[in-house]
């Protein structure tokens, strides 16, 4: 016989997919200061009761996304270097994918960079913050590590040193890139990536 009815854990799993879905989408579009659970309610059709079940505020429900995009993005650079034979490659490679991320999901980067800014004002956010922010690093670094060990060569530079300088070379330039544009971007950053590996000036 066909179950009708959903468990109640089935039914929290599908509203924390509804409202994870939600939560994003009205983050983008309204930013993080211009959205509120209420909204985000609304948008996933659930009552504000059951959103406040799981999120208490909307920096909880920020973050869970935040946590899904770093496990995702980690991901994405390690499908992008996985048949690169050398740093160079790898840098190439991820550049190229973060050049793409940029084009499609410029939003984003605007929407983290202002929650880093809330976050940098409250030390209990900020703590919470940096978690996940050593998370993505971390995931990073040892792909990073991965790449050296496969080309048999030893990393000039730490790798979660190195790790850290390309999300901020990267950051600062996706910030840019909604000034202006440079088709040359992920060019020159794969350089500057490359160059990093390689412990020398760029």
């Amino acid at each position: 016989m066909q179950r009708l009815r959903k468990t109640r854990e089935e039914s929290r799993a599908d509203n924390d997919t509804r409202v994870l879905a939600a939560g994003r989408k009205v983050f983008l579009a309204r930013g993080f200061h211009g959205a509120s659970l209420e909204q985000v309610s609304a948008a996933a059709g659930l009552t504000k009761g059951a959103v406040y079940a799981r999120f208490d505020s909307k920096a909880d429900l920020f973050l869970a996304l935040l946590e899904r995009h770093v496990e995702e993005r980690i991901e994405e650079v390690r499908a992008a270097t996985a048949d690169a034979n050398t740093p160079r490659e790898a840098a190439a490679a991820a550049a190229r994918q973060w050049l793409e991320r940029a084009s499609r999901q410029g939003s984003w980067a605007l929407l983290a960079t202002e929650f880093r800014v809330v976050a940098a004002r409250e030390p209990a956010l900020r703590r919470r913050y940096r978690v996940l922010h050593r998370r993505l690093e971390a995931g990073l670094a040892e792909v990073f590590a991965e790449v050296h060990r496969r080309a048999g060569v030893a990393p000039a530079i730490e790798p979660t040193r190195w790790a850290r300088l390309a999300l901020g070379i990267g950051n600062g330039l996706m910030l840019e890139r909604w000034v202006e544009e440079d088709p040359e971007d992920a060019a020159w950053f794969a350089e500057l990536c490359d160059a990093l590996a390689r412990g020398r000036r760029a």
